[in-house]
């Protein structure tokens, strides 16, 4: 009996067929040509157009099911942090979030970057929107210990006090406390720009925010974090990751082709 016969062998065949496609890439990534968005750019240059000793304050607002989507943004923006001449604070409202921070950093080169004068990791802030509300008004009146229990105080985080001491907040997002909470706690009293970082379904609810001059760039799921990793020279999972999605794409186009000419095969007998 033809493998091309009967509705169990078909779709086998298409598993099959997805799965060497898919396969492919993650094995030997082609890095095909990827377009970059304006809102990929504008969070880009955002950055690097940062004055020279900058605090920035980057919130990991997201749990362990979002990671696959925020994984390369969180990266690629990591790495490219720590070689500008700025200082950065890792924080999440998140209970997860504190963990895929230290990840982070399991994944990138520090560099020059001293632990406590350049970045730290403050951990967990309860209270999601409540939690930025009381960092934004007063900083050292809930941080005083960074992820690691140990004091903050000798740290470049004893210049900070309050919202007017953050000059960009990047938040990470998949939903509560993400770039509309800083919008609200940093934005508006102390005009600190923010750029998100969003998975999917997110970025919809966030686009008008930048049509509107409120955010100041966006990464789109992976397809952000890809672009990010072109504009700074570090292809990573992102770029694998779009890669597998058009491999992907074109797998279901061909089966889709295939189950057709199958269909009108066999209606013509």
């Amino acid at each position: 009996m033809s493998i091309l016969k009967g509705y169990e062998n078909q779709k086998r065949l298409v598993y099959i067929m997805l799965f060497i496609l898919v396969a492919i890439p993650y094995f030997k990534p082609i890095g095909l040509p990827v377009a970059i968005n304006d809102y990929t750019r504008d969070f880009y240059d955002t950055l690097v157009e940062m004055p020279e000793g900058s605090t920035i304050l980057v919130h990991y607002g997201f749990e362990a099911g979002a990671w696959g989507e925020l994984e390369s943004q969180c990266v690629s923006v990591a790495q490219h942090l720590m070689k500008l001449p700025v200082k950065v604070i890792f924080c999440s409202t998140w209970g997860m979030g504190p963990p895929f921070i230290e990840r982070t950093f399991d994944y990138i080169n520090v560099g020059s970057k001293v632990y406590g004068e350049d970045y730290i990791n403050i951990g967990y802030i309860p209270g999601w929107e409540t939690g930025v509300a009381a960092l934004a008004n007063d900083f050292h009146s809930i941080v005083s210990v960074d992820y690691f229990g140990d004091s903050i105080d000798g740290t470049f985080l004893d210049d900070v006090n309050d919202g007017s001491d953050i000059d960009l907040v990047i938040a990470f997002e998949c939903g509560s406390a993400g770039s509309g909470t800083f919008r609200q706690q940093y934005q508006v009293p102390f005009g600190t720009p923010v750029l998100s970082g969003a998975i999917g379904v997110i970025v919809p609810g966030v686009v008008p925010f930048y049509n509107s001059g409120h955010i100041s760039g966006i990464l789109a799921s992976v397809r952000g974090g890809a672009e990010y990793e072109i504009l700074t020279k570090n292809p990573g999972k992102g770029v694998v990751g779009t890669d597998v999605l058009t491999f992907a794409h074109v797998g279901v186009i061909i089966a889709v082709i295939i189950g057709n000419i199958i269909y009108f095969r066999e209606r013509g007998k």
